[in-house]
């Protein structure tokens, strides 16, 4: 009997921790910053292009309604079939909804689709307390200050994974947008700020206004 009860409480204390459920709200505080170092590939029609360097993220405000926020870039550098191109940029200034959600994003790299250039490194997470293996989907309006269509969301969270010692959370994401189908697949490890620490992303159609085409390519990035 001694057995069979320590096994139950055992297999009750399993699936306890098997359910247990996880919600990531990003929050930041005013002067936080956080860096990402990375490298998104652009596949233009044949032409081959990246970009590098690291993005350095610093929160200017934080209020109720949201936070604003300021990118800048160091050790930038865009190469087309190899040659740096010496393409200048300006610091992307945003803002942010009290849920974490981008509301807007100007600046950027010149000749560049500010706010979609931008998202490729934004892990969209659930707004619902998930567990592992859980999914969820979730329809964003169009937005007119972002200048982005309805974009159809759909994610599993994968539960937690080591990097450099530290656990993260890990998500596989995939966001569509309506319209012009530019559309974001990959693997995000965040925090429990919600901040990524490191990304993995596929991405399609993204607009490129300099040269008058869309691109298909690869975002990679990681943070320190």
């Amino acid at each position: 009997m001694k057995v069979r009860a320590l096994a139950s409480l055992v297999l009750v204390a399993t699936l306890g921790f098997a359910q247990d459920k996880v919600l990531i709200q990003p929050k930041w505080e005013k002067g936080q910053k956080h860096s990402l170092k990375f490298e998104i590939t652009f596949d233009l029609g044949g032409t081959a292009a990246k970009m590098t360097g690291t993005a350095l993220h610093e929160a200017k405000s934080v209020s109720a309604e949201g936070t604003e926020a300021a990118v800048t870039l160091d050790g930038f550098k865009i190469e087309v079939e190899g040659a740096d191109q010496g393409i200048p940029f300006a610091p992307y200034a945003l803002k942010y909804d009290a849920k974490g959600q981008i509301k807007s994003a100007t600046g950027g790299i010149e000749g560049s689709d500010a706010a979609r250039t931008f998202l490729l490194t934004q892990c969209y997470l659930p707004q619902e307390a998930i567990t592992k293996d859980g999914t969820w989907k979730q329809v964003l309006a169009e937005s007119k200050e972002l200048e982005v269509g309805e974009r159809t969301v759909e994610g599993t969270y994968l539960g937690t994974e080591a990097i450099g010692g530290k656990d993260f959370h890990k998500f596989k994401v995939k966001m569509v947008e309506k319209g012009n189908s530019f559309t974001t697949d990959g693997t995000y490890w965040v925090d429990t700020l919600g901040q990524v620490q490191k990304l993995d992303v596929t991405y399609q159609n993204l607009p490129v206004p300099a040269v008058g085409a869309n691109s298909n390519g690869t975002a990679k990035a990681s943070a320190g």
